[in-house]
């Protein structure tokens, strides 16, 4: 069936009439067609006023493929045009489907019709293509043949079938000529442009991106630890694991979890503070900003907390990354009420942890001290540090794994005894970087024992000698030994230090 053009430019000769809309005592205007003028439809006379409260019956008259030919000529590669009977009702399916979109949508295009049964989405791909996604559970057929599921998508042509439940639709490369778009499409198509969101975003990522590529990495202490090369600390490193190392490899699965962006580690001295934060930061292929927080402040008022907006601008163009700080007590010690730089300070520094929280950034701030007890109040009732770790001296179970694992790589006797050795170690209190010193001075000893250092110095050693080379007992006991006698009691220094 034809439908008759309606003539837009007679609607200036149609006689207007006054009348008065209820309750309001306004008169409004209203277009009325004389009978004669009317559109005919087979049997039927349709007569219609084109004021705003006959719009509907105007927009009846447009086919719904029309509608999607012109919505379709409206939007540009990557974006977006919904087409349902509501989008409220739809909401569920849609926002599942738009999650699916492989690209940044910079425009979404909603077009309403209560004829249609089943929503749909429509896209245009760079080379002018136009593609169908389906948000729903049922699948919609091409031509009645080619099966298109849940959120699938499927490239469409000029006159290709799209089949639903009750309802075909036919994708055309133009609308009608018999309808004037322009004045009604306000009434079943509304736009929402993200451009300037999306290029803010693009911008930001792109940067990051090209950062990692031309900013070279800080360099780490320890090239290449892992956990597994990190003894007794079982409990920290499950834990890290979980709140940080995985959420950092697989941000899209924690997307919608609130993440802690802060940890504080402490702990007594040598206990691995370090070499676990690094270690983390290689298990999540990281970059790793290692620094001192002394090396953050300065005489100079307003320098501190330029130099820490400057590292964590550093660690977002290298993300992921880490920020490990040492000494975290130097700058967030109790305060005593009088200090308002040491205020400031501590403020900057949760307000950049907040920003990364806000902006999503794979950037975590891993903070260590070994005076915990003396971090401020602000510091640890704040949720951006929300995971405290305590890192504490192995016991006797981690003294032999840390043994195991720093004996391993020197060759040993056939008469050391690990377990033997632990429990001495272990009585002996030591933490793992102990551990780890006495085995280099047993190595030590070792070519002492063997005159390797007599050898160098006169210029006879060669590295063939290196094939009897070994770390005995004797080497290790020796070594044990000068560690206790390198402990020193603490003396009181200044003025009644001898008192």
């Amino acid at each position: 069936m034809k439908i008759l053009p309606i003539q837009q430019n007679n609607l200036s000769s149609f006689p207007i009439e006054k009348r008065v809309l209820p309750n309001s005592g306004v008169q409004s205007p209203r277009y009325s067609i004389p009978e004669a003028d009317a559109v005919s439809y087979g049997k039927f006379q349709v007569n219609f006023c084109a004021g705003i409260s006959n719009i509907p019956k105007a927009l009846d008259l447009i086919p719904l493929d029309d509608k999607i030919a012109y919505a379709m000529q409206q939007i540009n590669p990557c974006e977006f045009l919904i087409a349902a009977k509501d989008i409220i009702s739809q909401a569920p399916k849609l926002r599942e489907c738009v999650a699916s979109a492989p690209f940044l949508i910079r425009k979404i295009s909603v077009l309403t019709d209560k004829n249609i049964k089943e929503p749909l989405m429509f896209t245009k791909m760079y080379d002018g293509s136009c593609v169908v996604f389906n948000p729903n559970k049922i699948p919609l057929f091409l031509n009645g043949f080619l099966p298109v599921g849940q959120n699938e998508a499927a490239a469409l042509n000029t006159d290709d079938r799209i089949v639903l439940p009750n309802q075909v639709i036919i994708i055309k490369d133009e609308p009608g000529e018999d309808f004037n778009f322009e004045k009604y499409k306000e009434f079943f198509l509304k736009e929402y442009n993200f451009e300037k969101d999306v290029q803010e975003i693009s911008t930001r990522y792109n940067l990051q991106k090209l950062s990692q590529l031309i900013t070279p990495r800080k360099e780490k202490d320890c090239e290449g630890i892992t956990f597994a090369q990190i003894g007794g600390q079982k409990g920290v490193i499950d834990t890290l694991k979980k709140r940080i190392l995985f959420p950092m490899k697989y941000p899209d699965v924690f997307k919608n979890n609130s993440m802690n962006h802060g940890v504080i580690l402490y702990g007594p001295p040598g206990t691995g503070k370090s070499l676990i934060a690094e270690a983390l930061a290689n298990e999540a292929e990281a970059a790793v900003f290692k620094l001192c927080a002394t090396e953050l402040t300065s005489k100079w008022l307003g320098e501190s907390e330029k130099n820490w907006r400057k590292l964590f601008t550093d660690a977002r163009s290298a993300q992921p990354s880490i920020i490990y700080i040492d000494e975290f007590d130097a700058i967030a010690r109790q305060r005593g009420g009088n200090d308002t730089y040491g205020d400031k300070l501590i403020n900057q520094v949760l307000s950049l942890l907040s920003d990364v929280e806000k902006n999503k950034d794979n950037v975590y701030l891993v903070a260590a001290t070994n005076n915990y007890e003396i971090l401020d109040p602000a510091i640890l009732r704040s949720g951006r540090f929300g995971l405290h770790l305590e890192v504490k001296s192995p016991d006797l179970e981690g003294t032999k794994e840390i043994l195991k694992i720093h004996s391993q790589r020197k060759p040993m006797s056939k008469d050391f005894n690990p377990d033997e050795i632990a429990e001495m170690m272990y009585a002996k209190k030591m933490t793992g970087a102990d551990i780890a010193a006495v085995l280099d001075s047993a190595y030590s000893n070792a070519f002492e024992r063997l005159e390797f250092y007599k050898c160098m110095d006169n210029g006879t050693f060669t590295p063939s000698m290196m094939s009897y080379f070994e770390v005995n007992k004797e080497d290790l006991l020796r070594a044990i030994d000068e560690f206790e006698s390198k402990k020193k009691i603490r003396q009181p220094i200044g003025y009644n230090s001898g008192k």
